[in-house]
């Protein structure tokens, strides 16, 4: 997700990610996984201060084989735990 920064500062990050992880739970999903830019550091507190904890690069992001993995933090949460 995108935030323009004009937004950032009136938690709308913050809003559409607990909006989102809601849905995932009530749709019954094991686990929310992401991935961003090692340069968005303030994306990565948000994410972490949610619950999210840095994890290996999984099959099926937008980076896979294009040689950005570096350049990517992965994050996951598990809702299955929270059970």
């Amino acid at each position: 997700m995108y935030v323009r920064p004009a937004a950032q500062a009136r938690d709308v990050g913050r809003a559409l990610l607990t909006r989102l992880v809601q849905d995932a739970r009530t749709e019954r999903y094991p686990s929310v996984r992401l991935g961003t830019a090692r340069s968005m550091t303030a994306a990565q507190a948000m994410y972490r201060t949610a619950g999210f904890v840095e994890a290996p690069p999984f099959e099926g992001s937008e980076v896979e084989n294009t040689g950005l993995e570096p350049l990517t933090v992965f994050m996951h949460l598990d809702l299955a735990a929270e059970a």
